[in-house]
């Protein structure tokens, strides 16, 4: 395993409490942009706990909201149920630590609501300045997911903890 991912476990050394974690992406930009385009989010999430173990997902299982858990759509689990190793198929081999955001109930409760950046060449911006250098894709409203699975690389702090 990378240190830069045992540094991260390290932190993030309690399953299935909430921790703030820091990361941030480099954005896809548009055909012909120069520009470097990043987001950077701060949630609060847990970590290791397996998805098929975790409550709300169980119960949506049992009300037929959703069928059983699959296996991972890419890579392997490296040390479960945190880390996901890949090879892409340019040879390129990475590290994902597996969070998961609290429910919407814990959202709300606890005001664990995400906090998003845009930086245009390391400068914050709002995310309307960023718009037309992107793919839309890359700025489109998505659906709060289940979990997430973040390169290590991009994670920059664990709590207070720089990585």
């Amino acid at each position: 395993m990378q240190s830069r991912t045992i540094k991260i476990l390290n932190e993030l050394n309690q399953p299935g409490a909430f921790q703030s974690l820091t990361w941030r992406r480099l954005m896809k930009t548009r055909k012909g942009i120069a520009d470097i385009v990043e987001k950077e989010c701060q949630a609060v999430v847990s970590s290791g706990t397996s998805f098929a173990n975790r409550k709300d997902v169980r119960e949506a299982i049992e009300r037929g909201e959703r069928g059983e858990v699959q296996p991972l759509p890419f890579g392997s689990w490296l040390q479960f149920p945190f880390v996901i190793s890949h090879t892409s198929k340019a040879g390129e081999y990475k590290e994902y630590v597996r969070v998961y955001p609290p429910s919407n109930a814990q959202e709300n409760n606890f005001d664990f609501k995400t906090q998003v950046k845009y930086l245009l060449n390391g400068v914050e911006v709002n995310k309307d300045q960023i718009k037309d250098l992107c793919l839309a894709s890359e700025t489109s409203e998505k659906d709060k997911p289940e979990c997430m699975t973040i390169s290590s690389e991009n994670i920059i702090k664990v709590g207070e903890i720089i990585i």
